[in-house]
C-alpha cells in the first residue's frame, strides 16, 4: 500500500542499489526493495504500465516492473500515511530516484502520490533510515 520506486539505470542485469553491512554505503537500508515470499499473485494497480516480475537479490525474490526493481522509501514507510511520496526524484546512492505512478488516462482520470502497487505477500524491512550525511 507505499509508494514504490525505481532507480533510474538499474536493471536486474546491472545493480545500482546494494545491500551491504556498512551503514554508509546500505542503499537498502535507505530503499528496501519490494518484495514477495512468491510471484503468485502479483498484480499491479490499474493504469500501471508493463510486466510485473521477480528476480533473487541478495536471498530476496524482489518485485520488478519492466525488469526495473521496485523499492519503498523509509521516510515513506516511517510517515505511516499510504498517501505518502517524498522520494520522487531524489538523487542518493549515485542515481536518480522515480515514482511509479498509473497512467492518468487509465485510472479513472485521477493522478496523486497515493501507493502505486500492490503485491501479495509483500514484506518490508527495514534498518538504517538515513545514511550517515545525508540531510533530508
Amino acid at each position: 500500500g507505499f509508494a514504490v520506486y525505481t532507480f533510474q539505470g538499474e536493471t536486474t542485469h546491472h545493480i545500482i542499489c546494494h545491500k551491504t553491512n556498512s551503514s554508509s554505503t546500505n542503499c537498502w537500508g535507505f530503499w528496501p526493495p519490494v518484495s514477495v515470499s512468491s510471484p503468485k499473485g502479483l498484480k499491479a494497480q490499474t493504469g500501471i504500465k508493463g510486466k510485473l516480475g521477480t528476480f533473487h537479490n541478495h536471498g530476496t525474490l524482489q518485485v520488478t516492473l519492466n525488469n526495473q526493481p521496485l523499492y519503498y522509501f523509509t521516510p515513506d514507510l516511517m510517515s505511516h500515511h499510504k498517501g505518502t511520496a517524498q522520494g520522487d526524484w531524489l538523487k542518493t546512492f549515485g542515481s536518480i530516484w522515480h515514482l511509479v505512478s498509473a497512467d492518468p488516462a487509465k485510472s479513472s482520470g485521477t493522478t496523486s502520490s497515493q501507493p502505486t502497487m500492490t503485491t501479495t505477500g509483500s514484506t518490508t524491512t527495514t534498518t538504517n533510515p538515513y545514511p550517515p550525511g545525508y540531510s533530508y
